[in-house]
């Protein structure tokens, strides 16, 4: 089976038997738009996975965060491709190296 994307934005076709058949309709999705700062001072003192653009992730508890959105944890361990390398204590993450929280 071949999926074709059809010019329209809300329905994809797939050739089916030699004839067009709807596969699904893509529903448009609810964006709410978060305020990040409030929203990452509530994750303060709770556990987080922080993801690093270069694939390194760091467990730890959030214990601040600054104005320019710098990490601070404690009790942080490092893993690099799912494989755990170490615990790091306390550690600072620059928020340009972020990838994902």
């Amino acid at each position: 089976m071949e999926i074709l994307k059809f010019p329209h934005p809300l329905a994809i076709n797939a050739i089916e038997d030699g004839g067009w058949r709807w596969r699904w309709r893509l529903k448009p999705m609810a964006i709410v738009p978060v305020n990040l700062k409030p929203f990452l001072n509530n994750l303060t003192v709770k556990p987080v996975i922080v993801k690093l653009k270069w694939g390194m992730e760091y467990k730890g508890y959030l214990v601040s965060v600054d104005s320019y959105m710098n990490l601070q944890l404690a009790n942080s361990e490092e893993y690099i491709d799912w494989q755990f390398t170490g615990n790091l204590g306390e550690i600072l993450i620059r928020c340009n190296n972020v990838l994902y929280l």
